[in-house]
């Protein structure tokens, strides 16, 4: 299933512009929200250090965590760590949030 996503991946993003590709800078710094970036670090899109290092400088307020052993498909290829993940996140913005 991985080879497959990455194959479509690679081969459908070209002729669909399905997502967008890059934010710039400014946008970015403008995220004002608690952030959680959940990136795997045999991700093929971009490089996932130079996505983390550049997300950590630019984004207020951001957590950001490589998770080992995985591409692009964070929540299929590690469903447990990824929900333990986000639990923990959400768990930490809900009780650290202003009333």
């Amino acid at each position: 299933m991985r080879n497959q996503f990455i194959a479509g991946m690679q081969n459908a993003l070209p002729k669909n512009k399905l997502f967008p590709s890059y934010m710039e800078d400014d946008e970015l710094k403008a995220i004002q929200c608690p952030t959680l970036l959940l990136i795997g670090d045999q991700d093929i899109q971009y490089d996932p250090r130079k996505a983390i290092a550049r997300a950590n400088h630019l984004v207020p307020h951001i957590q950001t965590k490589l998770v080992a052993d995985t591409g692009h498909g964070l929540a299929m290829e590690r469903p447990t760590t990824i929900n333990s993940l986000m639990i923990s996140f959400f768990s930490t913005s809900v009780n650290n949030r202003e009333l």
